[in-house]
C-alpha cells in the first residue's frame, strides 16, 4: 500500500488498537470504506474492480467486494507465531489511521463461534458454548467470542 501518513494525534482507531494490545489482544489493520455498503475501498488496496473481472492477484472482483473492509493490509500469518507489539501496531495505524482492525484470535487466546441459524444456536447451547461477548455478524446471526 501507499507511503506512511504522519499524524500528530492518534486516530480513534489507533487508540483502540493500542487499548486492545494493552488488554492482551493482537490487532492487525484491515482495509476500510468510508461509506456503508460501498463497492470500493477507501484504502490504498485494489478493491475497485468490476464484478466478475479477475484482478492481477487472481481474485474475482465479486469476492473482492465481499472483502471490502476485511482485507488485511499486512502479511498477518507471521504474527500468529510472533504476535505484533506496540512498535508494529503504532506504525500500522500511523500509516493507515482509518484502518479497520481484526484480532489475531489464537495468539490472543480467543475463539469465535459463528451462529448463523437457529440450528446453530441449538447446537451451541447443547454443547455448552456461550457466555462470552456477542456481536451481530452482519448476516443472519451473531458471533460469540
Amino acid at each position: 500500500p501507499d507511503a506512511p501518513r504522519q499524524q500528530n494525534t492518534p486516530s480513534p482507531r489507533h487508540r483502540e488498537a493500542i487499548a486492545l494490545l494493552q488488554g492482551g489482544a493482537f490487532p492487525i489493520p484491515l482495509c476500510w470504506s468510508d461509506t456503508p455498503g460501498a463497492t470500493r475501498c477507501s484504502c490504498p488496496g485494489e478493491h475497485t474492480e468490476k464484478a466478475g473481472k479477475v484482478g492481477a492477484d487472481g481474485i474475482r472482483a465479486d469476492v473482492r467486494y465481499r472483502n471490502i473492509g476485511k482485507t488485511p493490509l499486512v502479511a498477518w500469518q507471521k504474527y500468529q507465531a510472533d504476535p505484533p507489539g506496540g512498535r508494529e501496531v503504532n506504525a500500522w495505524w500511523q500509516q493507515w489511521p482509518d484502518a479497520n482492525m481484526a484480532i489475531l484470535l489464537e495468539p490472543s487466546g480467543l475463539l469465535v463461534v459463528d451462529i448463523d441459524s437457529h440450528a446453530a444456536e441449538v447446537e451451541v447451547r447443547a454443547n455448552g458454548i456461550g457466555g462470552g461477548p456477542r456481536e451481530p455478524d452482519g448476516g443472519l446471526g451473531e458471533d460469540r467470542i
